[in-house]
């Protein structure tokens, strides 16, 4: 718990730094009647806040990667598409090429050893998805790129890198069952299945809570360590 303490007081003594407004945004607002939690930053997705104590801390993605709020840590610039506009993007220019004579190519499809590896193309990650089947995905990473499938009852998430507990008909995650803290004792647990989530049980009734960026709940101690969601992927461990 000492660990815990020490961290909880180093992000409390960032989060002073960011209390005034950042570039016009109060970032005090995002944290406010909060204790914990993460979340994106009103303007700017390659930011995330942390929340201590209502408290904000103002923390950055890596380079080409963005935070993504739905599974609440940075993901590949390519993975997200985000919505904020950038106003002070500079005016967009308009420029006149001149098309040059048209040749006659060879298919592209000839050239390749798989159709799967038109889907490979420009991929930073080991596994994309299907894009005509959740239950399926492409291994790009083979040295011919082919398509494999979940076992029953998962789908794919490409966040993830994993094949998860799903419906394969809308192509969504399971939910974590209502009745997960019945004769358990109150504390935190693993989440069945999300890494960098886990579950508060207070007197039986269930909490859904995550770990900050790039942590991950560890069961034996209790809380969150560092650590990447995706490193906990069991199709990367085969």
């Amino acid at each position: 718990m000492a660990s815990v303490d020490v961290l909880i007081v180093v992000l409390l003594s960032s989060a002073f730094l960011w209390n005034s407004p950042v570039h016009g945004v109060d970032l005090s607002s995002v944290c406010k009647g909060l204790k914990f939690g993460t979340y994106p930053h009103p303007n700017d997705c390659q930011q995330y806040v942390l929340c201590v104590l209502g408290n904000p801390v103002l923390l950055s993605c890596p380079g080409g990667y963005v935070f993504h709020p739905e599974v609440q840590f940075c993901v590949q610039e390519s993975q997200y598409h985000c919505n904020v506009t950038d106003t002070t993007a500079s005016p967009e220019v308009t420029t006149t090429t001149t098309p040059e004579p048209s040749t006659t190519l060879v298919p592209e499809c000839d050239h390749r050893p798989s159709w799967e590896s038109f889907f490979c193309d420009d991929a930073r990650r080991t596994l994309v998805a299907n894009p005509m089947n959740c239950t399926q995905y492409i291994h790009c990473q083979l040295k011919v790129p082919s398509n494999q499938l979940c076992r029953n009852g998962t789908v794919f998430n490409d966040l993830y890198q994993d094949c998860l507990p799903g419906d394969r008909e809308t192509c969504t995650l399971a939910s974590v069952r209502e009745d997960f803290c019945r004769n358990r004792t109150d504390g935190a647990y693993a989440h069945p299945f999300l890494c960098n989530r886990f579950v508060m049980c207070v007197r039986g009734e269930l909490q859904l809570e995550s770990c900050p960026p790039f942590y991950v709940f560890d069961p034996s101690a209790g809380h969150c360590v560092k650590g990447s969601a995706v490193t906990c992927s069991s199709l990367l461990k085969q």
